[in-house]
């Protein structure tokens, strides 16, 4: 079909999509996951139940309707997920699976006389060109993650070498080859996913690396861990419940001295390092283990950068990295003074002492950052609804939306 029609029958499907988008992703899951129950391990079984990878992907499609006349200007976001692709080893012919499941659902949910051939082959072509697209991409990622020097292909063993309860309910766990050969150097902001074995279900997690160790050896840039920083999710498997299975297993179940699997660190180049003008780094939560690696690659690698750090908690005993944290802020104060931390506690002990208490508005947050706002790049991480919350102020304030970046936990989304 050519390129004219492909745009006017994808676009006459919109109000379609806008009413049926929802049971359309509902019964492509369904029939994805009888057709090929292997790809279970492949998704997080809680965002299914949960209706969050649902509303992910109905949201992606109606997305592409709405924008079909620019394609091309749709796929650089294409990037973004194939790197979470990579780390979880999607490879081409899943792509096969999932458009002959999506293709089948379309069908079924809107009927013969809606579902019309015409429309059906537009889809067809469209999918075919996105999953291309998708295709080439993971190709040069898997070559790029392969071939670093440290670097692997699909799952490798590594111990939990040490486990730290950072707070009652987050814990950090130093991760080392168990091969003893090196491991591949990151960015600030990639993360790892892991691959364990609960109820006899294999379940794939990515986490963040939550540290930006300097190697031992100074003539090479090959860490000597990764490090992860876990909060358990309230939930019980053992009665059925899918919140929280593996950060509970991390925590209850491990100990030091056990294997876990891993892939290679991956995730998008935020080119966070380019500029020299002031970071601001805004976390909420376990959500301030991205800004605390970002925090200590660019004190490594830009030790003249000005960072200013916010980070937001209940109270102290929900702030992880409190020891850490101090001793770098020692270190600084005596060196380079280019690092100022900013704590907020929403409800704080009464022996707490912080900067800020109660909820962050507009008068605080501008009264910081308001006169970064023309240069400085702001990377934000926490609860989605904190981070629509600060996201929204930080526009009030004169912040670009080029200017924020963000991490979501869980299915790509909007903030």
């Amino acid at each position: 079909m050519d390129i004219e029609n492909i745009i006017k029958f994808i676009q006459e499907s919109i109000p379609l999509l806008e009413e049926h988008g929802g049971k359309i992703a509902t019964r492509l899951y369904e029939l994805l996951f009888s057709r090929n129950p292997e790809l279970l391990n492949i998704f997080n079984i809680a965002n299914q139940k949960g209706g969050k990878q649902q509303l992910a992907l109905s949201s992606t499609i109606l997305h592409i309707a709405k924008h079909v006349e620019k394609i091309p200007e749709i796929l650089p976001a294409v990037k973004k997920i194939s790197h979470k692709h990579v780390a979880l080893g999607i490879k081409p012919e899943h792509y096969l699976l999932v458009g002959e499941s999506m293709l089948t659902a379309i069908h079924e949910v809107l009927g013969d006389d809606l579902a019309t051939p015409e429309m059906m082959q537009a889809w067809s072509d469209v999918y075919d060109l996105i999953s291309s697209a998708f295709c080439d991409v993971e190709s040069e990622i898997y070559e790029d993650v392969e071939d670093k020097s440290g670097g692997w292909d699909g799952l490798r063993e590594f111990v939990i070498a040490k486990k730290v309860e950072e707070t009652p309910d987050i814990t950090s766990f130093y991760l080392k080859p168990q091969d003893g050969k090196l491991i591949s150097s990151y960015d600030a902001l990639n993360y790892i996913t892991t691959s364990i074995e609960v109820n006899d279900i294999i379940h794939l997690r990515h986490y963040s690396i939550s540290d930006y160790p300097i190697p031992s050896n100074p003539r090479r840039k090959n860490p000597d861990y990764y490090r992860i920083t876990v909060k358990k999710i309230p939930g019980n498997c053992s009665k059925g419940s899918q919140a929280g299975v593996i950060s509970n297993h991390l925590h209850n179940n491990t100990k030091e001295g056990d294997i876990i699997n891993l892939s290679a660190p991956n995730g998008e180049d935020f080119n966070m390092h380019e500029s020299n003008e002031p970071l601001i780094l805004i976390g909420a939560g376990v959500g301030i283990t991205s800004c605390f690696a970002l925090m200590k690659a660019t004190l490594h690698l830009q030790p003249k950068r000005k960072i200013i750090f916010i980070q937001r908690h209940k109270n102290s005993e929900a702030a992880p990295f409190r020891e850490e944290l101090k001793t770098i802020i020692e270190n600084n104060e005596n060196e380079k003074k280019t690092l100022k931390v900013i704590t907020s506690y929403s409800h704080p002990l009464d022996s707490d002492q912080s900067d800020h208490s109660g909820e962050i508005d507009k008068p605080w947050l501008e009264g910081i950052v308001q006169e970064y706002s023309e240069l400085s790049n702001v990377f934000l991480c926490g609860p989605v609804p904190f981070m629509k919350h600060v996201n929204s102020l930080l526009k009030e304030i004169g912040f670009e939306k080029e200017r924020v970046i963000y991490e979501l936990f869980g299915p790509l989304a909007d903030i």
